[in-house]
């Protein structure tokens, strides 16, 4: 019964669902490039690097410190194809997770995946002080907590 409501409320509003949009670049994902640093407990610091964006792709990996000692890594990417925005992230040096773009608006954006793996939804956005604020969550099938990190605008390696 919801297809015919979703179908009414596109004709009504004139929007059409994201998946059925086609995305011409990756500039709508402007605010989270750059350098990005958050103190997740006791001596632990998360850092993030995203690139600026361009038409179809946008590159960025996190380091994890203990004790201002790297401790682990990821290799992140954003790629643009003909008919969807997919993140991929390697945590960890594991292979790659694939996420296909759910949400995609004004300095916020999420990405969600099938299965019952964690993270089923990974989510972007930029807040009114100027932090982004990652958010990891369960897909509907595990109970478990969301994860959220408030990352504050540090400067990038090299810069001075």
């Amino acid at each position: 019964m919801q297809k015919p409501i979703v179908a009414l409320l596109v004709l009504a509003t004139g929007a059409a669902p994201l998946a059925a949009q086609k995305i011409e670049n990756l500039r709508k994902l402007e605010f989270m490039a750059g350098c990005w640093q958050a103190q997740t407990g006791k001596d632990q610091t998360v850092q993030e690097l995203w690139s600026q964006p361009n038409d179809s792709l946008i590159l960025g990996f996190t380091q994890y410190f203990t004790k201002e000692k790297p401790t682990n890594f990821d290799f992140n990417h954003i790629r643009r194809t003909d008919s969807t925005v997919y993140l991929i992230l390697s945590p960890h040096g594991q292979p790659a997770d694939t996420f296909r773009i759910k949400t995609l608006a004004d300095e916020v954006a999420s990405w969600e995946r099938g299965g019952t793996k964690f993270p089923g939804l990974v989510m972007y956005r930029k807040a009114s002080d100027g932090s982004l604020i990652a958010r990891l969550e369960a897909p509907p099938t595990l109970d478990q907590p969301s994860v959220e990190v408030r990352f504050e605008k540090t400067k990038c390696p090299g810069q001075k």
